[in-house]
């Protein structure tokens, strides 16, 4: 599709540039080989960029978890699991819109977010 530009500000009519970093937007910014995989340091990196307070020990701890194969990487849909488990589920609802049901479990918000990356990531 062709968007008309707004003289003002050059975006795109119709379209608000988006302050919400997805998952797969951080994890493609440091696969930088392009593999489909990160390594531990660059899981390190993504944590840190989308500012996700988790110690260097549960780092570790984490991604030798998902690196279910032992390859030394992970992949977007491991990364993704390990997001879900140390997001601010809630505050990631909210910026999305959703109206975050006040007695959820956290594994039902869970649920819901993903659903949201499963609509994001069309």
């Amino acid at each position: 599709p062709r968007f008309a530009c707004d003289p003002n500000n050059g975006n795109p009519i119709g379209f608000a540039p988006n302050a919400l970093l997805t998952p797969i937007d951080a994890f493609e910014m440091f696969d930088e080989d392009g593999s489909g995989n990160i390594n531990e340091d660059e899981f390190y990196f993504v944590l840190e960029y989308l500012k996700l307070e988790v110690s260097d020990a549960n780092q570790e701890r984490l991604f030798l978890k998902y690196d279910k194969d032992q390859s030394g990487e992970i992949d977007y849909d491991e990364f993704r699991q390990i997001w879900l488990a140390v997001a601010d589920v809630k505050k990631e609802l909210t910026d999305r819109g959703v109206d975050v049901p006040k007695f959820a479990s956290r594994k039902k918000l869970e649920r819901i977010l993903e659903k949201c990356l499963d609509e994001e990531e069309e």
